[in-house]
């Protein structure tokens, strides 16, 4: 779900990384016992909650705290209580590398949870595994994160040209789509969507027809979609977020175009479905967390949004709590199983032993080993029918 702008760092970052991991096993040994005393587990995060994606970065730290509140109300996690500091970055990456420096070298944070943006996880990354701390489950679909393995990173999140790879093949093999299109944003994530759609078609040996790009924060999708449609596709594959996929989406319904729509995982949304109205209707995406509309019925999910309606004046969180809440329970039952002695080196050998681990709350199980630090591979395949998404298969 979160783009970046920071290409000018790639070459210069792709070698740190490469250097940082070289050096992982060294850092865990060094830094063993940062961020953990006998009564606390001290951890960080570095979220844009001013910026223009804060309305992810807002309910992602309120899915984070709600996840906090709840095990420190236990009695914390095998007697420690957890603590984290929030940066905001302001989907800077400047700001975020500052931020990330003092929580990791100042602060000592035992680990960086839900870190948000490919931009910010792309310039942070060096400098969390170089301290010795680390990044857990970032809110950044992108392979670096997995690919190499990195002893000090774990994600549960497939990157977003992996889960574009799959949905062309049911696109292709299923639905038997041939004239393929995309629409996607001018930035790293919608290249990377661009990217997996190019790798789908050549499994296929088949060619995109048509593509057309937009630059962040566009409302007119005309001139895009004129030209698509005289392109004659029978599917468009978007690489779009939330707001734009929307206006995409009713842009179609004004021109008559009855076109089918693959939407990448930061459209696969309830938002987008409020937003475009009846235009979504019929929309097919692929999402690793179910939207909340399908699990809000669910007895153990039941509570949660009770207690968040409580205190938000009755209304439901945005679907980016999600992230925020699952993301650190994982975190919260890894370190209750590594037990009292909670090391870096001993969480990241129980979490590596983690199989098809089901926190049953929207998200995919959870399977990690000592060569795959990505929890899971796979993605719901989704529609909307009848205003609302429903799960018709998933993807791997």
């Amino acid at each position: 779900m979160f783009g970046t702008l920071a290409a000018r760092y790639v070459t210069r970052l792709t070698l740190a990384v490469g250097i940082a991991s070289s050096v992982a096993v060294f850092a865990v040994s060094a830094a063993e016992n940062q961020g953990v005393t006998k009564d606390e587990i001290l951890l960080g995060s570095v979220l844009d909650l001013s910026g223009p994606v804060a309305s992810i970065g807002v309910p992602v730290r309120e899915g984070q705290d709600m996840a906090i509140q709840a095990a420190n109300d236990a009695g914390g996690v095998n007697g420690r209580k957890i603590r984290i500091i929030y940066s905001d970055s302001g989907y800077d990456p400047k700001k975020a590398i500052i931020a990330t420096q003092k929580l990791a070298t100042d602060d000592r944070v035992f680990a960086f949870v839900g870190q948000l943006g490919s931009a910010i996880v792309h310039v942070t990354m060096p400098i969390i595994i170089n301290s010795g701390s680390l990044l857990l489950f970032p809110n950044a679909p992108i392979e670096e994160v997995y690919e190499p393995t990195k002893p000090l990173a774990f994600t549960m999140q497939p990157a977003f040209n992996v889960q574009a790879r799959l949905a062309v093949g049911y696109a292709y093999n299923t639905l038997g789509k041939r004239k393929f299109c995309a629409f996607y944003q001018d930035d790293d994530s919608g290249e990377q969507v661009l990217r997996g759609i190019n790798e789908g078609l050549d499994q296929v040996g088949a060619k995109l027809v048509e593509k057309a790009s937009y630059k962040r924060g566009a409302t007119d999708f005309s001139s895009q979609f004129a030209r698509l449609k005289q392109a004659d596709c029978d599917i468009v594959m978007f690489g779009a977020v939330v707001r734009e996929a929307a206006a995409a989406m009713l842009e179609r319904q004004k021109i008559g175009w009855n076109v089918d729509v693959l939407v990448s995982q930061p459209s696969a949304t309830d938002t987008v479905v409020r937003l475009a109205g009846p235009a979504a209707e019929g929309m097919l995406g692929v999402n690793q967390m179910l939207p909340l509309d399908l699990i809000k019925d669910q007895p153990n999910v039941v509570p949660v949004f009770k207690a968040y309606a409580d205190s938000h004046g009755g209304k439901l969180p945005d679907p980016a709590f999600l992230y925020g809440y699952n993301f650190m329970n994982l975190f919260i039952e890894a370190a209750r199983r590594t037990g009292p002695e909670l090391t870096t080196q001993n969480f990241i050998k129980t979490l590596e032993q983690f199989r098809d681990f089901d926190l049953n709350f929207g998200m995919a199980p959870a399977t990690f080993s000592a060569t795959q630090h990505v929890g899971s591979l796979s993605t719901n395949l989704l529609k909307v029918v009848n205003g609302r998404w429903t799960r018709i298969g998933v993807l791997k």
